[in-house]
């Protein structure tokens, strides 16, 4: 009485069958979770980043004058620049739009600003894919010539060069790690097969060894 020797291949083919499709299947969800988590942190470091040069702008805007004037803190835009290693536009305008300084055409926020609450989101400028911070607040006086109380705009925007490339180096990083978890983890499965195989590979030999 002989046992097929196809059997305990047979055996392996199957668990692995089951088990690699699996295994791709966790490293493809790891992957989009890599990504999503990367840009994640992108942007909350960046948008950091972002916001500081807006408060910047508006802690130099004033109004003495009777119009509306800003003193744009040149050094600390030239940083920011480097930082984001690419362009930085910036836009200071009431609300309604009569006195405006800087990049008129910056893309608007997609929803209603709210006084005291940034908010970002992404456009296209020049044909170029950028992230825009906007922030809006209540002036402290209306600008002479205005009967009510005036809103002023603070947009700061930025390429999105540098931020891509810390993205990039985060998801580099996370998919070299899950890969050689991956490589461990099949590695283990192979010997737990072959550890889990040996019995059924003895009886096969007991069996084979009767008469």
């Amino acid at each position: 009485m002989k046992l097929p020797r196809w059997l305990g291949g047979s055996i392996r083919r199957m668990l692995l069958v089951v088990l690699v499709p699996g295994m791709l299947l966790v490293f493809s969800a790891e992957l989009w979770l890599a990504w999503r988590t990367a840009s994640e942190a992108a942007d909350a470091a960046y948008d950091r980043s972002l916001l500081g040069a807006v408060k910047s702008i508006d802690s130099s805007i004033s109004t003495a004058s009777g119009g509306l004037g800003v003193e744009l803190p040149y050094r600390m835009l030239e940083f920011f620049e480097l930082t984001a290693n690419g362009q930085v536009y910036y836009r200071v305008a009431t609300e309604d739009g009569l006195v405006e300084i800087g990049s008129s055409d910056l893309p608007p926020p997609p929803s209603p600003l709210q006084s005291g609450k940034p908010q970002f989101h992404e456009g296209v400028y020049f044909g170029e894919p950028v992230r825009v911070g906007s922030y809006a607040r209540e002036l402290a006086a209306p600008l002479a010539g205005q009967p009510g109380p005036q809103r002023v705009v603070i947009q700061v925007a930025e390429t999105l060069e540098a931020r891509s490339d810390f993205r990039r180096g985060l998801v580099l990083q996370s998919v070299a790690r899950d890969f050689l978890l991956v490589a461990v983890a099949s590695t283990l499965f192979g010997l737990a097969i072959a550890w889990a195989m040996r019995p059924l590979a003895r009886l096969r030999q007991d069996v084979e060894a009767r008469p």
